[in-house]
């Protein structure tokens, strides 16, 4: 095959490769995802239902308050509000008019097929996460087509497969869809390779979409102006370079064409900053700001358990270490990378919440991997052949892959909050050990009964009967009538536990006989007449009635001491028929 033909097959997969990738990346956004519309852990809440709500007032409810749902705010997490009966949000359109076309699309679905749209319901929720795949998606690609003419393209993609997998951006892309930083990045990305094109042949079309991108960034967060005042000395060699480069920018065709897209780009966000206020100027973040410009939390940002951006985005570690190699080999780039990453870390300090509330590590830095994917591609060197050279890389990729499974691990367990000081590292100890992170500090204690015979640790008794189709053996737990408990499973924490209790789960099959309409696995901790914990998790999935069916849940506990009993039993709150077989309980501690 030619190497004209090849490369038309490639550009005749490219497409539809693309599609494939970003259906089954949306896909693994949505798994994460099992709450309803208005829980606080949703996609449409809190900060992200802020920068939701321009998609509603635009296409449907307008911005006056009697045109929205009773206490929409409230039950979204007061993201945004009303004020003297006008839609208030102190967070910009940005985030919306890059989601807009996703948002419209399953809109029009909606009202297509006659389902609810109103723009508050949860058949809303799966546009987020085809959003937020598809930037990460087009950002890693532009990231690429950036990185591969400063690397050999294997060493390319693996930076670019670290970045996206290997730091907070993978947890703000699947599990924190609508917030802003996912399409920040793809907007550095592409302002990387812009810039790029752009210097290399001057092409005023590039220069348009560079001021497109560029004023899209600094409309969705305007700190980034920090990255934006960085693209002028991309690769610049010296002062000579940056002279000619803004002498360039600032010509009066250019700088014409750059003001024009700004303020369009701008100008509805000036509008509606007027309706809002009066002014075309506002600051919407009343009683925030830098409070800490002169004692600023450095050593807290980079390494406090509390949303430190090394305890949970590791893989730092090499980009720094490759911010240290630019300055040992003289590289280009090595001041103004390294200047941005200060600034940054020192905008972050002095920000009266050094950890942005509820994230998940310095979100702050989310979108600048795609800036300091440098210095990381220049960690693995150049791809040679010598023996030293491939174990070298092979080291990095086995230091990185590690580094992609922590974020990986510590994502998905993440529960949004880091509910405990700053400095606590217990709390962090028990996080990781929940996600798997310390994968050898964990004692299970397992507990198994068929009924067949008296059970140690086995509650009651009472409703043990024979039956001709048990699961095993020949008996089963029969539920029926004025029963509202099984028979379950009781023992002592200082027995099942060898230090605090984080994880129950429990395995069992049941067999409906009749409609079951309540059916939950109940789990409680008991210390004398005190109740420790108490949680009911439902019976599922919908089970067929007169078979067996395998039901399985886990109860994520609090890292409850080995004081007291643990209870695991069925419970209902209607007459149900049904009878357990198969029961097991594994006690997991740490």
């Amino acid at each position: 095959m030619s190497i004209k033909t090849r490369k038309t097959v490639l550009k005749w997969l490219l497409v539809p490769g693309f599609v494939i990738v970003w259906i089954a990346l949306a896909q693994l956004a949505a798994a994460y995802h099992t709450t309803s519309f208005g829980d606080w852990r949703s996609e449409i809440y809190a900060d992200k239902s802020g920068y939701y709500i321009y998609l509603p007032a635009t296409f449907i409810c307008g911005f006056h308050q009697q045109s929205y749902p009773d206490s929409i705010d409230f039950k979204l997490g007061n993201g945004f509000g009303f004020v003297s009966g006008k839609l208030f949000t102190k967070y910009t359109y940005g985030v919306a008019l890059l989601t807009s076309p996703f948002f419209l699309t399953t809109h029009f679905y909606l009202k297509l097929n006659h389902l609810p749209s109103t723009g508050f319901n949860e058949l809303y929720l799966p546009f987020a996460y085809y959003a937020s795949t598809f930037y990460m998606l087009s950002g890693a690609i532009f990231l690429f087509l950036f990185l591969k003419k400063r690397a050999h393209p294997a060493l390319a993609a693996a930076s670019v497969l670290a970045v996206c997998f290997g730091t907070n951006l993978f947890y703000y892309t699947f599990k924190d869809a609508l917030m802003s930083h996912v399409y920040s990045f793809a907007l550095f990305s592409v302002s990387l390779w812009l810039t790029d094109n752009y210097l290399q042949n001057r092409k005023v079309e590039v220069l348009a979409l560079l001021s497109v991108s560029t004023a899209l960034i600094l409309l969705i967060r305007p700190s980034n102006l920090i990255f934006v005042a960085f693209l002028p000395f991309l690769d610049a060699k010296n002062l000579k370079d940056i002279s000619t480069r803004f002498s360039d920018f600032l010509s009066l065709k250019k700088s014409a064409l750059i003001l024009s897209i700004f303020f369009f780009i701008f100008l509805p966000q000036l509008l509606y900053w007027k309706f809002i206020s009066g002014s075309y100027f506002y600051w919407t973040y009343l009683g925030e700001g830098f409070t800490n410009w002169n004692k600023p939390l450095l050593s807290a940002v980079l390494l406090a358990p509390r949303n430190g951006l090394i305890p949970y985005t590791p893989l730092f570690l090499l980009i720094i270490t490759g911010m240290v190699h630019m300055w040992i080999r003289k590289m280009p780039n090595r001041v103004s990378i390294t200047l941005v990453f200060v600034v940054v870390w020192y905008m972050v300090a002095s920000w009266h919440m050094f950890d942005f509330g509820c994230s998940y590590g310095q979100r702050s830095f989310v979108e600048y991997t795609a800036l300091f994917s440098i210095p990381l591609v220049s960690v693995f060197g150049k791809a040679g052949k010598s023996l030293i050279g491939i174990i070298k890389v092979g080291l990095i990729a086995v230091i990185a892959g590690v580094f992609i499974w922590f974020n990986i691990s510590m994502s998905a367990a993440y529960a949004g909050c880091f509910e405990s000081s700053v400095w606590n590292w217990s709390a962090y100890r028990h996080h990781m050990i929940t996600a798997g992170a310390l994968p050898f500090v964990k004692n299970i204690f397992v507990w198994k009964n068929d009924f067949e015979k008296p059970n140690r640790y086995s509650t009651a008794g009472l409703n043990i009967v024979p039956y001709h189709a048990a699961s095993s053996g020949r008996f089963a737990n029969h539920i029926h009538g004025d029963s509202r408990y099984s028979d379950g499973f009781e023992v002592s924490l200082r027995e099942a536990a060898k230090n605090h209790v984080y994880s129950v789960k429990v395995d069992l099959k049941l067999l409906p006989l009749t409609r079951l309409n309540d059916v939950k696995i109940a789990c409680s901790v008991h210390s004398g007449d005190s109740v420790l914990y108490f949680n009911t998790l439902p019976v599922t999935p919908l089970l067929r009635q007169k078979q067996w069916n395998r039901v399985q849940q886990t109860f994520s506990l609090p890292f409850i001491a080995n004081n007291g009993s643990l209870r695991i039993y069925l419970m209902s709150t209607h007459e149900e028929d049904y009878l357990i077989d198969d029961f097991e309980v594994k006690v997991i501690s740490d």
